[in-house]
């Protein structure tokens, strides 16, 4: 007999399916259990059958519930379900029943924290705090304040901001004058923050000066370090007090250290004061103060990277403002580069510290820094460890690709790539006693010859070269199996080649997980699809969604802990997390592509699809989001992968911004296709204007993979279709979406689609003629968008004579099965 333990251990255990299973079966005994219920509730989120759990929520929703056992639980249903308010709703009507609960009063003011329902929330801080003496409750009411004022400033609401910020600065006013009021240091910081946000900066400056001298308790709350010192210079930049700046950052600089902030503090105060006609600190200081600490930094035991820096930060700075007034008095970029590569030249880092400064050398000046760094080696390193001195002349390496040695006219590119390998081959055994989590030494040397190797295949178009390319970097991963950067690359060339299923285990060891899947998971995410590793995208696809989910559950209750254990300066951070999740242009994405791939992948009735397309389309953003392409927030980190290319041929950032573009208009393109699917289930509604905003989308934006959207939407019958007619549209236009070469290949009959059993699928002859017809049309979109509808919609209107045929549906019947198994 099943028992809601058994349930609860089966969620605990994580064997979700036996728990709905349990769980199922409690509720034939009795339907109006609530425990049984939310139980079912729990196990469904944890499928990721989100449409269902929500069918539970709803039911609960309507039922009374009494006992704690039961309240527990689905209270846990809600909070994984992400039904907030359901939780705010239960705790507002317990409290009301018991105001003079200490935690239940704490649990409901954590529930309206959840849903950022704010304006209650003094009150019952404030009561809290009456009723325990408890000053932690009185920096909650004080935090709320602060809250509402920043919230309806963002908002416009500029005075209704400021009246909330006032009583905010009033209850830490009143508190500061009780002296048996004990401040503490988070209370400290939160009362900083008020006055920031009032620009009451002088006030900041008196409060830290009060509390260096024990003035808020029997010692100082902020202890002298970085923290405090950070927060005078703002308030300095804020107040225009540039010489106060440079009074605070320069003994920073004298005593030796390595903090770069107070050598760009400097040169900020430094450019500002000239700029307002203030001599009182000339450039000619900033360079003896730049020139003394490059001195004391070369002659140290220990090596320092930001007095070298600074060097070469000041002479950009200086180039940039165009002013031939000034030359720097410092060390010259030569002399610091090659400082820099003594100090420093067998840490990997070196190389991205310094390229935005390698343009400061003229070519003759770089060849003379390879040639000093090379001599140098030859000379003074040539006791170093041989790990160093690999490190080292790999570093060099670098520095020829970046200043663009490997793409002169006279670059052999053949006789490079030798070279490159064997000094892979060479280094490998320098890293033998590495433990498999430590990047081997020669892992630059696999890089870059792979990346010579992608050189010579762009120039030639030979796929041999970036066969050579892969299996260098298989070989560099069997030593470095920890390497991203050579994960990166594999599976980028892989799926160059059309290769995604030799990807698949290089990209799942690079284990990406939690806020990776926004903001690297488009690296293999935009291929895995449409190359026809459909289980595998499916499978990426749920964990990306999962995460989505723990997101919503999570980022309410690390907002409720800043509460808890008076963090209040991370609640910012987690709201600006939680924004950034929301308009997530991934995660948006995700949706779409997740439901696409099940709906065509997967057997449903039409009330499972209904329910699934209705809880879709109500957590995707309304169309008139698709306007702005600012709506959406990209989170792509499109610099994911190092690049020692020139500055000539990096991407810019324009070409960044371009392909976030691609990418906002290609989910334009697969939003549409969900509502347009959720039009053809859901409604008889003719799609006439959806499919002219399709086809204008793909026109505009040159989605060329998305000519099946277009078709799919051209689909305008007052009649509602059934499922297996749906199916098939959208099976026979995934199809045109693969790449272009494989339909012409599949269409001109040099490709055999097989199915599960291996037999090759016999083409009808209609189908073989619409395929071809829709791909004509694929070019049309993009080539003349006025003709494209009408040529789509006669396809589809030829097509849907000849489906009548038997032969059409057997052989969309094999075709179905063939897609299924991804066995192309």
């Amino acid at each position: 007999m099943v028992k809601p333990d058994d349930v609860k251990t089966s969620l605990d255990e994580g064997r979700n399916t036996a728990a709905l299973q349990q769980a199922t079966l409690l509720l034939k005994k009795d339907k109006t259990n609530p425990e049984a219920k939310a139980l079912k509730g729990l196990a469904l989120v944890r499928l990721n059958r989100d449409d269902e759990a929500d069918e539970i929520v709803k039911e609960l929703r309507s039922m009374t519930i009494e006992d704690d056992d039961s309240i527990q639980t689905v209270m846990m249903c809600y909070r994984e379900h992400g039904a907030y308010r359901d939780i705010r709703n239960v705790y507002e009507t317990r409290y009301k029943k018991n105001p003079d609960d200490l935690e239940l009063a704490a649990q409901y003011f954590m529930s309206m924290v959840r849903v950022g329902d704010l304006d209650v929330l003094p009150k019952v801080a404030m009561d809290m705090h009456r009723k325990s003496k408890s000053n932690t409750y009185y920096f909650w009411a004080v935090m709320i304040q602060y809250i509402q004022g920043r919230t309806k400033r963002a908002a416009g609401d500029a005075a209704g901001g400021t009246i909330h910020l006032t009583m905010a600065l009033r209850l830490l006013e009143r508190a500061v004058d009780d002296e048996s009021f004990e401040m503490s240091r988070e209370g400290l910081r939160l009362y900083t923050m008020v006055l920031q946000e009032m620009d009451k900066f002088e006030d900041i400056l008196a409060l830290l000066d009060k509390d260096a001298g024990a003035g808020y308790g029997p010692k100082r709350l902020l202890p002298e370090g970085r923290e405090v010192t950070q927060m005078k210079i703002n308030c300095y930049k804020r107040l225009n007090r540039h010489a106060d700046i440079i009074a605070t950052s320069t003994p920073t600089i004298q005593d030796g250290s390595d903090d770069w902030t107070a050598y760009t503090n400097v040169m900020d105060a430094a450019v500002a004061l000239n700029e307002a006609g203030d001599s009182s600190f000339t450039f000619a200081q900033v360079d003896g103060l730049l020139s003394a600490a490059f001195g004391k930094a070369t002659t140290q035991d220990k090596p320092q990277r930001a007095p070298l820096l600074a060097c070469l930060e000041w002479h950009a700075r200086m180039r940039a403002r165009g002013d031939a007034a000034h030359t720097p008095a410092v060390p010259a970029p030569l002399e610091a580069f090659v400082a820099l590569f003594k100090a420093t030249g067998a840490k990997r880092c070196m190389f991205f510290d310094t390229k935005p400064y390698v343009s400061l050398m003229d070519d003759a000046t770089q060849r003379k820094f390879l040639d000093e760094c090379s001599a140098w080696m030859e000379a003074d390193g040539a006791e170093e460890p041989e790990s160093k001195r690999v490190l080292r002349s790999s570093l060099l390496a670098l520095y020829r690709r970046f200043m663009g040695r490997h793409h002169d006219d006279d670059a052999d590119t053949d006789a490079l790539h030798r070279d490159l390998v064997e000094k892979f081959n060479a280094a490998k055994p320098c890293g033998a006693d590495l433990k498999p989590s430590e990047l081997q030494y020669s892992d630059t040397y696999a890089l870059l010859a792979a990346h010579v190797a992608v050189d010579a295949f762009a120039r030639t178009d030979d796929r041999a070269h970036v066969d050579r390319a892969i299996k260098l970097l298989e070989d560099a991963i069997t030593a470095s199996s920890s390497n991203p950067q050579l994960r990166l690359l594999i599976v980028k060339l892989l799926c160059l080649q059309g290769r995604v299923y030799e990807a698949v285990p290089h990209w799942e060891a690079l284990q990406v997980k939690q806020i990776q899947y926004d903001s690297i998971g488009y690296v293999f995410f935009d291929h895995a699809a449409r190359l026809g590793a459909y289980d595998t995208a499916l499978s990426l696809l749920e964990g990306a969604a999962t995460f989505t989910r723990s997101c919503e559950v999570d980022v309410p209750e690390f907002l409720c802990r800043s509460f808890l254990y008076g963090s209040f300066h991370k609640y910012e951070e987690f709201v600006r997390c939680q924004e950034k999740l929301h308009r997530s242009l991934q995660l948006a994405s995700v949706v779409c592509e997740r439901f696409l791939l099940n709906f065509v992948r997967t057997k449903f009735t039409r009330a499972r699809v209904t329910s699934w397309l209705q809880f879709i389309v109500s957590t995707l953003p309304p169309p008139s989001a698709l306007d702005d392409e600012k709506t959406f927030s990209d989170n792509s980190q499109a610099e994911v992968m190092d690049s020692s290319d020139p500055q000539a041929r990096s991407p810019t950032s324009g070409d960044f911004e371009r392909m976030k573009t691609a990418r906002f208009n290609y989910f334009r393109v697969r939003y549409l296709l969900v509502q347009t699917v959720a039009s053809l289930v859901l409604s008889r509604q003719s799609l006439a204007e959806r499919a002219e905003a399709l086809v204008d989308a793909i026109a505009r934006g040159a989605v060329l993979t998305a000519a099946e959207e277009a078709c799919a939407a051209a689909v305008a019958s007052p009649d509602q279709p059934d499922l297996e007619t749906i199916h098939a549209v959208i099976e026979v236009l995934s199809l045109v979406s693969f790449t272009v070469s494989i339909v012409q290949e599949w269409i001109s009959g040099d490709a055999v689609l097989k199915q599960p059993n291996g037999e090759p699928v016999r083409v009808n002859k209609t189908v073989r003629q619409t395929v071809r017809a829709l791909a004509e049309a694929f070019h049309a979109v993009v080539v003349n968008k006025d003709q494209a509808m009408a040529r789509v919609q006669g396809v589809l209107s030829t097509a849907e004579e000849a489906a009548k045929t038997p032969s059409y549906k057997s052989s969309l019947k094999a075709f179905r099965a063939a897609f299924k198994s991804s066995n192309h």
